[in-house]
């Protein structure tokens, strides 16, 4: 589709103008949308996530089962003794 370039100039009447100009704020944030949209995921670079959508069947379920190796190791209670000395 071709566009045609409209000339685009703010009406006389002061109220027409308010509503010019924020109808041109809203489609220049429109114009805008994809460059604003950027999504950066550090984390799914550096740590394997089970539920990350590249990983294999295979490997999310080894990574599944690390996951679950480490929550484990951090809840378990740590034996902890006290030694009074007198």
């Amino acid at each position: 589709l071709m566009k045609k370039k409209v000339k685009r100039t703010p009406p006389a009447d002061e109220t027409d103008k308010q509503a010019w100009l924020h109808k041109e704020r809203l489609l220049s944030f429109d114009r805008q949308f994809a460059r604003r949209t950027k999504i950066w995921d550090d984390q799914e670079d550096y740590y394997a996530s089970s539920s990350s959508t590249w990983l294999s069947t295979e490997e999310q379920a080894a990574v599944g089962q690390k996951e679950e190796e480490r929550n484990s190791e951090m809840h378990q209670r740590k034996k902890q003794t006290l030694e009074l000395v007198l």
